[in-house]
């Protein structure tokens, strides 16, 4: 049996990768006022948001450089797992998780993207399904799998 600092290393590890996961698969959902009215919250939903910015505009270049990226961001992610499972120890855990994160921004980097035009047409992606469908079949032609949630990191 672990010991408790160890497995709670691990259930903070694991729920990193799954928040990763999850914000890949699209899985975020927004968290809606209980107080209010149904209605009022899907006509909220309804009207943009004077606050919200803008979706970028996403070329094929940018596309073409996200999919590098993504393709590399996936293989970092896949090769820390792996290696965040047999970790035993919480320190060794916690630069696993460092390590990770800056190998997935220097790939990130690598593919001619910034971290932040990364998560700029992440989020776009999230947000347009006719792009996320362009991904589809750049991903595709690339001999990846398809993305099938609607988010990617």
């Amino acid at each position: 049996m672990l010991p408790l600092k160890l497995t709670t290393a691990l259930v903070v590890a694991g729920i990193f990768l799954i928040g990763l996961a999850g914000v890949e698969a699209g899985q975020v959902q927004p968290v809606e006022d209980p107080d209010e009215p149904p209605q009022q919250q899907q006509d909220r939903s309804a009207a943009p948001d004077p606050d919200e910015p803008d979706l970028p505009e996403i070329d094929k270049d940018t596309l073409a450089d996200f999919v590098e990226a993504h393709i590399q961001v996936t293989e970092v992610r896949e090769k820390y797992a792996g290696k965040l499972e047999e970790a035993d120890e919480y320190e060794q855990v916690q630069d696993l998780q460092e390590q990770s994160e800056t190998s997935a921004n220097e790939a990130i980097e690598d593919s001619g993207m910034t971290v932040g035009s990364y998560e700029a047409v992440l989020v776009a992606i999230n947000a347009d399904p006719e792009l996320r469908d362009k991904l589809n079949r750049k991903l595709e032609d690339a001999g990846v799998a398809p993305h099938s949630g609607s988010g990617l990191r």
